[in-house]
């Protein structure tokens, strides 16, 4: 499970960050931790968290990514290259999103 900040302006052109936490699954179904990285995310009270889910047909995982409280937004990625990622497709996907 990766945690990373994203860098944004609000209105009063004031930085902030949001945070990004990429959801890991495995045979379609989200990591039990995505739970645990939730609540620690939380800590630091932020109230842009964004969850990037990935994989083939992910429909179920955006689904199950849903229930937790406290997400602003979930970006998906649905492609059969993404199903069991390597670190490389990974991270030029979190780029784009950057």
């Amino acid at each position: 499970m990766f945690v990373g900040r994203r860098l944004s302006t609000n209105i009063h052109n004031q930085r902030t960050f949001a945070t990004l936490v990429l959801s890991e699954q495995f045979n379609g179904k989200i990591n039990n931790n995505l739970c645990n990285v939730l609540t620690a995310v939380k800590q630091l009270k932020d109230s842009q968290v964004d969850v990037l889910v990935h994989g083939e047909q992910c429909a179920n995982q955006i689904e199950e990514v849903k229930k937790y409280a406290g997400i602003n937004k979930i970006y998906f990625s649905n492609s059969p290259f993404l199903q069991n990622p390597y670190g490389d497709s990974i991270a030029q996907l979190t780029k784009s999103l950057v």
